[in-house]
């Protein structure tokens, strides 16, 4: 027993010790960087995911916004009928009354020459 082991073994003994305790804890580590590579695959993946995501979102954002400002469109297109269609109406019912009244009047005077001509 010697001066310079503290356990009283032979210092091979504690040589061969350290190399297993030095392989196990080399295991250890080995497993723990397999595993720290496992999660930054996934997270890469994962990543890429979001990003796909991200992207069908900004579509979908994009794809709505076209179809509210068509939707204004066409809300816009058909008020603009709707009043063409009142000022049409305005003016219809201004035009007919007097010619149907002057239709009216004249339909007799027109039978007369009609039957005139017919007779001569």
């Amino acid at each position: 027993m010697g001066q310079d082991d503290p356990t009283g073994g032979n210092p091979q003994d504690r040589i061969n010790q350290l190399e297993q305790q030095a392989a196990k804890d080399k295991d250890a580590l080995d497993k723990l960087l397999l595993a720290y590579q496992g999660q930054e695959t996934e997270i890469s993946d994962l990543k890429v995911q979001i990003e796909a995501l991200n992207r069908e979102i900004r579509d979908g954002i994009v794809d709505v916004e076209s179809k509210e400002t068509l939707l204004s469109n066409l809300r816009r297109e058909k008020d603009d009928m709707e009043v063409q269609l009142a000022k049409a109406n305005t003016r219809q019912r201004n035009y007919y009354p007097g010619r149907l009244q002057d239709s009216a009047q004249s339909l007799p005077w027109q039978r007369r020459s009609t039957r005139r001509t017919r007779l001569q």
